[in-house]
């Protein structure tokens, strides 16, 4: 069975290490896989780590999507347009060469190329998603993209997502957990280089992995240091990951958290970062994309104990109690409460990181996840796969 797997990537998130994790093991399980990925460079560096041959193509939009003026969206939707009708006769034409069996295309903007180039292909699409739709008029539009560009299936990280998408669409939906490298995020395995930064040492740290975003709950976080560095003023907070909203919370965080908050921006080794960290919290908004993060999977590998807000996928991977505490969205005052009582109880977080772990290795290894992704394109496809003997 042969895919083209198509996956819009400026930066290395969540999306393009899912997407990563994909390409890699699938041909372990039957699944030939050509990667059309650009316009950033970060997914085709490890990609090339990995010695996996793929097709760059600077043509797919940039996705940031920070304050900006209504001339500058009119321009990035034009953008969008002229993208579109560059990469679908390209994307349909490569899948003719690979002689693939469907194209599976990851984001909203893959969905819409690959919708096209899968219709003058003759070969059915596969839309791949992790977010959740959080206003009308991305529902409007999805109902209408799903209309026009009919997916033949659609393939969600979580219960959550698959609840907010399938009503807008005619298709069948399939659930596939993200995968975590056990490998990687192995606690035993990594250094806390992070810990060298100046001023940080021996402090209790928490660390934050998201885009520094509005939705991202940056502003409840920006309310709970002010509380934290009066409880536990000894206090740390890193945060890794990049987007234009950073320098307005830069300047926020450095007067509520009184000097004791250091942005890394984005960073390659990123075990390094969770290894350096005694809490890993996640503030996410209601209406945010949040469906099963990435963040949170893998600083459970890591054996860190989480504090996250109660939205999207999370509930389905973190237990209130068991693995870390799970707070109500815009509460920054659930969120101090509970980080502090982390904070300052090791063995609590001994505990819950040990849970979090058995958790991870359990059901969300990478392995696991490929597997799965590997059935159901097989399904959808018409074509059993065979799985590798070191795989199986």
């Amino acid at each position: 069975m042969r895919i083209l797997y198509l996956q819009q990537a400026e930066r290395f998130g969540g999306a393009e290490r899912q997407a990563l994790v994909a390409m890699r093991l699938l041909p372990e399980y039957g699944v030939e896989v050509l990667p059309v990925v650009g316009p950033g460079k970060p997914l085709c560096r490890a990609l090339d780590e990995a010695r996996t041959k793929y097709v760059y193509c600077p043509e797919l939009p940039d996705g940031f999507e920070g304050p900006a003026s209504y001339r500058a969206r009119v321009a990035r939707t034009a953008g969008y347009v002229r993208s579109y009708f560059q990469l679908r006769d390209r994307v349909a034409g490569l899948a003719k060469e690979f002689d693939a069996d469907l194209i599976y295309a990851s984001r909203p903007f893959g969905w819409v190329v690959g919708g096209g180039a899968a219709r003058r292909a003759g070969l059915p699409v596969v839309w791949r998603t992790g977010s959740r739709t959080t206003t009308l008029h991305q529902r409007l539009w999805l109902k209408i993209g799903a209309w026009r560009y009919r997916p033949t299936a659609l393939v969600g990280n979580c219960q959550a997502v698959i609840d907010s998408l399938a009503p807008l669409m005619s298709c069948p939906t399939f659930v596939v957990r993200n995968g975590v490298d056990l490998a990687v995020f192995d606690p035993r395995r990594v250094r806390p280089w992070f810990r060298s930064l100046p001023g940080i040492g021996d402090s209790p740290v928490i660390g934050v992995v998201a885009r520094p975003a509005p939705e991202k709950g940056f502003d409840s976080l920006v309310a709970a240091m002010s509380m934290l560095v009066e409880r536990v003023p000894s206090v740390k907070l890193l945060i890794a990951g990049d987007y234009p909203w950073r320098a307005q919370y830069e300047e926020a965080l450095a007067r509520t958290s009184k000097g004791a908050t250091h942005f890394v921006g984005h960073t390659d080794d990123i075990a390094s970062f969770y290894a350096s960290c005694d809490v890993v919290c996640l503030a996410s908004r209601e209406r945010s994309v949040e469906g099963s993060s990435n963040a949170v999977l893998e600083a459970m590998a890591m054996k860190r104990a989480v504090v996250a807000t109660r939205v999207g996928g999370i509930p389905e991977a973190v237990t209130h109690g068991i693995h870390g505490y799970l707070v109500p969205p815009d509460d920054p005052y659930s969120l101090s409460h509970y980080l502090t009582s982390l904070l300052v109880s090791p063995l609590l977080r001994q505990r819950m990181g040990n849970a979090g772990r058995a958790l991870i290795e359990s059901s969300y290894s990478e392995r696991e996840s490929v597997r799965r992704l590997a059935e159901v394109l097989g399904h959808i496809s018409g074509k059993q796969t065979v799985m590798a003997e070191a795989a199986e």
